[in-house]
């Protein structure tokens, strides 16, 4: 069975060696991102608003930082803990952001998504 991020790849018709590394690394940083910010929002009546508005509308991406402003990787693991924080058991955030970074491991996506239910 192929990994995940071999699946992706494949699914965008670019095999994953041919990926630049800053690529893959920056596609790991905003998937954590992007989990951490879900989190974040679930209790929110607006961030309600905005998942169901989101799921009948479809999401548009906005613009990626400036490169020169971004966060480093621990400053991000550091907000996606806060972002989890009282939603995701005492190490279920740590296991989250080491399967995120770790994603050319992961060979089954559920056990990613599994990580991100709230206990």
């Amino acid at each position: 069975m192929a990994t995940l991020v071999e699946q992706l790849a494949a699914f965008t018709q670019v095999p994953y060696a041919d990926l630049p590394p800053a690529v893959v690394a920056e596609s790991k940083r905003l998937l954590l991102d992007s989990i951490g910010a879900a989190l974040a929002a679930t209790d929110s009546p607006k961030g309600r608003i905005g998942i169901d508005y989101g799921g009948l509308q479809g999401a548009e991406c906005s613009p990626s930082p400036d490169p020169s402003t971004a966060m480093t990787d621990a400053e991000l693991i550091a907000k996606f803990r806060d972002n989890a924080e009282g939603r995701l058991a005492a190490g279920q955030a740590d296991a989250l952001a080491n399967a995120v970074f770790g994603l050319e491991a992961v060979r089954d996506f559920g056990t990613l998504m599994a990580l991100t239910v709230p206990a």
